[in-house]
């Protein structure tokens, strides 16, 4: 079912400082900005090497918020490349508590843990 791992979305407190520090360390490249209403975030999506990576700031309350204030900055999330996304999507929502397809995405959120075998 999975492809390759497609992206990583980290979770950071100052997107503008993260943006600065990605392009400082990896030589990363922004390759866009904008807002993922499901995650009530401010998103730079930034290109290292081959693989993006996804900074996400809170932008009100929501899970990026969520988990910036009780975590701090982190791996928030990461983006899975599949073959068939109906097929994808059905095996998470047997799986997941919460999930939602937004446009040609597939959004799955805390697995049950007993079921993560």
């Amino acid at each position: 079912m999975l492809k390759r791992v497609d992206r990583v979305q980290i979770a950071v407190a100052d997107l503008n400082r993260a943006e600065k520090i990605a392009t400082a360390v990896l030589g990363a490249e922004t390759l866009r900005r904008d807002q993922v209403a499901p995650l009530c975030a401010r998103r730079a999506t930034m290109q290292a090497g081959t693989s993006l990576l996804e900074l996400v700031e809170p932008d009100g309350a929501g899970p990026v918020k969520e988990f910036v204030d009780r975590w701090g900055s982190g791996l928030f999330a990461a983006g899975f490349s599949v073959d068939d996304l109906d097929a994808a999507a059905h095996h998470l929502e047997k799986r997941a508590r919460n999930s939602s397809r937004p446009r040609g995405s597939c959004f799955s959120t805390r697995p049950r843990p007993w079921e993560c075998a």
